[in-house]
């Protein structure tokens, strides 16, 4: 029987390779194209047809990073240089990447010859990303000649490299250019009508981009820093780019209000519109009749926009410490709106949402002139309201709001929100505005019950001088004279950022706050632990027996000891572990199970 095994295995063995070796090429091929470059050459060990099929694959995908903990930069670039050797002749690339991170940027014939095997193999999608160990901006890699005499190429992104020159009509397929951290290049001219997407970041000593007689879908432009927070100039002339229907510029200083009237506001197709950090812009017209998505952020000296676009889906906003003059009246089918630090009162607010009926998500954040709030929308999903200085009273009417976001002080006046279906999540500080101890838990308390009647209800704990996490946990003797807040809330989650070092007192607390929760769930971020969680199950009430009335005889409302039957622990440390199992044995009454 003992020499009958090895041959059945071996025979097993045979079956399974004969199997994979009658696998149709392609089939292998996308198989590879599912994994990493380390996993897909691993592969060529599992038989002889998939060996094959490496060498044929017609994505390259070379990835250091992939590497790097078990890697030498030399090693890899030997490796490349290997791999690319070992290759089937006569095989058109499809898709060729190479991701480097460089100790200097002196010219290595192992990169030139990886760039030269793309060019002479037909790619079509070229990416080439250079890094540099120590992260100098301003060293870049000179691109090797021989890319510019490429007729295949319909994908071209660059990074990190200097480039000196580039003429796209010596690219007649290409369709999308991405030029990032890239240097050399003083003047880029876009004349090739296959174009459609352009991507231009951080490019230093870049003065002027001119866009003529152009298909373009897509241009996306972000400035190289000069220094002091400031971008260096670059002068952008759209001036045929009428088929656009995404423009993005970020930190244009040569952007100008005239600029934006000659160019954006006439482009008929536009859908989506991104203005970052354009800082002579003082105000935006947008009429375009398509335009669904607009962005408008940190615009220094802009003091008014208007978009009277009937069509636009999501308008966000971050403004400075100017006041800006918003007016969206026309946006009737505005589905998403976004404040960060605009200068409107509870008036404008309240104006606006009468006139935009399909309105779902709201975001009011650092809006420094809300004191008192009152929203009422059918149709609000989701509603979040952070860090508004003043603000001292909201009132939400959303039936249909599925998530409210709260962070700021603990308001003395009411923080209400009519949603039967709502998941909260709040974060409040802790510390700046505790007077005295009973004080800071009656307004707590007061607070946290506003959202009683949550499903699930998310309390963010930040870190505030010696109270934390503190804050949370209520002291002994006020448990006795306060009811808890939280007595209908089933499913509650914590989320901590710094090092938990109680779980007991965690625990304890928060099973007072919530006396009868279904589900715990604690997110220690600081100690990197994951999120941990407790289920709990409960018997049908029954009479208390004399020895339960030592417990709270005192609290109106009963605590969990009384019916607590069973308790499921996932994901804790071994120590917190055996602490909570210890915890639980020691004050369940009628505990039954602990399951970990």
């Amino acid at each position: 029987m003992s020499a009958m095994r090895p041959r059945k295995k071996l025979e097993s063995s045979m079956v399974k390779e004969t199997i994979i070796s009658d696998l149709p090429e392609h089939i292998i091929h996308n198989v590879l194209s599912l994994l990493s470059t380390k996993d897909a050459a691993r592969t060529t060990v599992l038989s002889k047809r998939f060996r094959l099929a490496w060498t044929s694959f017609p994505i390259i995908d070379l990835d250091f990073t992939e590497f790097r903990n078990n890697i030498a930069i030399d090693q890899f670039l030997d490796f490349v240089r290997d791999s690319l050797q070992r290759r089937a002749p006569n095989i058109c690339v499809e898709k060729f990447r190479l991701l480097v991170v460089l100790r200097s940027m002196e010219a290595d014939n192992r990169i030139d010859g990886a760039i030269s095997y793309a060019i002479e193999h037909k790619v079509k999608e070229l990416d080439l990303h250079l890094l540099h160990t120590n992260n100098f901006n301003d060293l870049y890699y000179k691109l090797p000649s021989v890319l510019f005499s490429v007729d295949s190429v319909k994908v071209l992104k660059l990074k990190g490299f200097n480039l000196e020159t580039l003429d796209l009509e010596k690219f007649p397929l290409i369709e999308e250019l991405s030029l990032i951290s890239c240097a050399g290049l003083n003047n880029l001219r876009v004349s090739n009508g296959q174009l459609k997407i352009l991507e231009v970041k951080s490019c230093g000593g870049l003065l002027q981009i001119d866009i003529s007689k152009s298909n373009l879908r897509s241009f996306s432009f972000t400035g190289k820093h000069s220094g002091g927070g400031e971008y260096e100039n670059c002068q952008i002339n759209p001036a045929d780019c009428h088929s656009l229907t995404n423009l993005a510029i970020r930190g244009a200083p040569k952007i100008t209000s005239e600029w934006f009237d000659n160019y954006v506001s006439k482009l008929t197709l536009l859908e989506n519109l991104i203005l970052s950090e354009c800082k002579r812009l003082k105000k935006i017209y947008i009429p375009n009749p398509e335009v669904k998505v607009v962005e408008i952020k940190r615009c220094a000296v802009l003091g008014k926009i208007e978009i009277v676009a009937q069509n636009v889906q999501s308008f966000v906003y971050f403004g400075q410490s100017r006041p800006c003059q918003i007016k969206i009246t026309a946006c009737r089918l505005l589905r998403n709106l976004q404040l960060y630090g605009a200068n409107v009162e509870a008036r404008w607010i309240e104006e606006r949402l009468s006139q935009l009926p399909l309105l779902e998500s709201l975001r009011l954040c650092y809006c420094d002139m809300l004191r008192t709030l009152e929203v009422s929308h059918e149709q609000l999903k989701s509603f979040q309201l952070i860090n508004c200085s003043i603000l001292e009273k909201a009132v939400i009417y959303a039936p249909n709001l599925i998530y409210f976001r709260y962070e700021g002080k603990v308001l003395k006046s009411p923080l209400s929100v009519d949603s039967p279906h709502l998941e909260a999540e709040l974060t409040v500080d802790s510390g700046r505005y505790i007077t005295s101890s009973d004080e800071w838990y009656n307004k707590l308390r007061n607070f946290l019950g506003y959202f009683d009647h949550c499903k699930l209800l998310i309390l963010n704990c930040i870190p505030r001088r010696n109270l934390y996490p503190t804050f949370l946990i209520f002291p002994e003797d006020l448990r006795d004279t306060l009811l808890p807040p939280l007595f209908d809330v089933k499913h509650l989650k914590v989320k901590i950022e710094a090092q938990l070092k109680d779980i007991i007192s965690l625990v304890d607390g928060l099973l007072w706050l919530s006396p009868l929760l279904e589900t715990m769930s604690i997110i220690d971020s600081g100690s990197g632990g994951g999120e941990s969680s407790l289920k709990f199950q409960y018997a049908k009430s029954s009479v208390m027996e004399e020895m339960d009335l030592t417990c709270c005889h005192s609290r109106i409302i009963k605590c969990w000891r009384h019916h607590l039957k069973k308790v499921s622990m996932e994901n804790f440390s071994e120590s917190d572990r055996m602490r909570l199992m210890d915890y639980f044995g020691r004050k369940a009454m009628r505990l039954e199970t602990i399951e970990t």
